[in-house]
């Protein structure tokens, strides 16, 4: 299922268009292109139909970034065509809130509330300011926002714990264990979700079912689980910082969930979700499977 994101600045002639251009070649270079969809406009409609400002255009060819878009301005049904509609600023937010249809699908998100400090989350608009300089903030402010904000869209519970749930309880039942098994994921993205469809339809490749929906996770999952069980180096940095904000006196233990795969270049479980086809899926099914058949076999005498 392809995202769409649509990002929006007061003219689309200078901020929007660049941060466009970085994501999509943030999206590039991790080869997921055929899974989103990127595109820019503008709240007001002054400059309809115009190339972007020059400065921005030198900016983006100083770092080889392609561009042929014209401005348009953001209309009623983007707000139920895209998943993300990214802001640059409080006065763009407040302007997306008002102009979002009621029940629209689209989440209003600032584009520098991800990865910059907050000193820095405004990326201002640099239209009245002279030379590029501004041009060149926006645009360093847009790569690492458009970067955190891929690296976060990662970890949404809809393709590797879900499976990875599944495939636990089947084992638990095998092996006639008393043991509750539960998935969550670090985001709210897709909260209420449910799996995406080619972890459904690796799930039912293996005679496997799942009935779950998205939720994040919780203080609370750390003092009502023993294991919380990580798939990849970014879920279990994060796992152990959430851990230390709740208490010493804590149930659960954060782990990888390869670690239990004895073969070291098979314990990271990447993300398949950008995966041009179901192919990752298979792949990280096959890593579930194994980690957690280890895993029963380590601690079903012990716990």
């Amino acid at each position: 299922m392809v995202k769409k994101i649509l990002m929006i600045c007061l003219g689309n002639i200078c901020r929007s268009p660049i941060a466009e251009a970085v994501m999509i070649d943030t999206i590039e270079k991790a080869g997921a292109s055929a899974d989103w969809e990127v595109d820019s406009a503008a709240i007001g409609d002054w400059h309809r139909g115009s190339p972007p400002d020059h400065r921005a255009l030198s900016t983006m060819k100083k770092h080889d970034l392609p561009y042929n878009n014209r401005a348009r301005q953001i209309k009623k049904q983007d707000f139920h065509d895209f998943d993300y509609i990214f802001g640059m600023d409080e006065e763009n937010m407040g302007d997306l809130r008002s102009l979002a249809p009621a029940n629209s699908k689209a989440k209003l998100l600032m584009l520098g509330d991800f990865g910059l400090d907050k000193s820095d989350r405004i990326i201002l608009d640099p239209y009245y300011q002279r030379g590029d300089a501004g041009f060149e903030k926006a645009y360093q402010q847009c790569v690492k926002a458009c970067a955190a904000f891929f690296e976060q869209a990662l970890a949404g519970n809809t393709c590797r714990s879900p499976m990875a749930e599944s495939v636990m309880k089947h084992w638990v039942q095998e092996y006639d264990l008393s043991w509750e098994v539960d998935s969550a994921g670090l985001r709210t993205w897709n909260v209420g979700r449910k799996p995406d469809d080619r972890c459904i339809k690796v799930l039912a490749e293996n005679s496997l079912t799942t009935d779950h929906v998205g939720r994040q996770i919780t203080i609370m999952d750390f003092y009502k689980n023993d294991y919380i069980l990580a798939m990849d180096e970014h879920n279990l940095h994060e796992l152990e910082t959430l851990a230390k904000d709740s208490s010493q006196q804590r149930c659960a233990k954060v782990e990888l969930l390869g670690k239990y795969i004895d073969r070291a270049e098979d314990q990271i479980i990447r993300d398949p979700y950008f995966c041009n086809s179901i192919g990752g899926f298979r792949c990280a099914f096959l890593q579930i499977t194994e980690s957690c058949q280890n895993f029963i076999a380590e601690h079903m005498y012990t716990d």
